[in-house]
């Protein structure tokens, strides 16, 4: 049995909002991204970006996105069904595209 390992409010495979960053990571502020490793120490977390890239940045800085609805459920216009990573368990992303296709 693999333990998924809790950063704040966020498990691995989770989708996560990275925010409160320090000044040099300014840039990835608001940015969505799957939960995807924890350096040795926990002293960095990493985010795989929905934009294609990756982040190490602070656990404080890791929360579970909240608010991002999908399609047809109150979403945005760049909303998503699911978050497809290196992470994603596959009896979720089953589960998920089987709800899709019959929606």
């Amino acid at each position: 049995v693999e333990i998924s390992p809790v950063v704040g409010d966020a498990r691995f495979g989770c989708l996560v909002r990275l925010e409160a960053l320090p000044e040099a990571d300014r840039a990835l502020e608001g940015k969505l991204g799957q939960f995807v490793s924890v350096e040795e120490g926990g002293t960095r977390i990493g985010v795989a970006l929905l934009d294609g890239g990756t982040a190490f940045v602070a656990p404080k800085s890791v929360r579970a996105a909240s608010g991002v609805g999908k399609p047809g459920e109150g979403g945005a216009a760049d909303s998503f069904d699911i978050v497809l990573g290196p992470r994603t368990p596959d009896a979720f992303l089953a589960e998920e595209l089987a709800a899709c296709l019959f929606e």
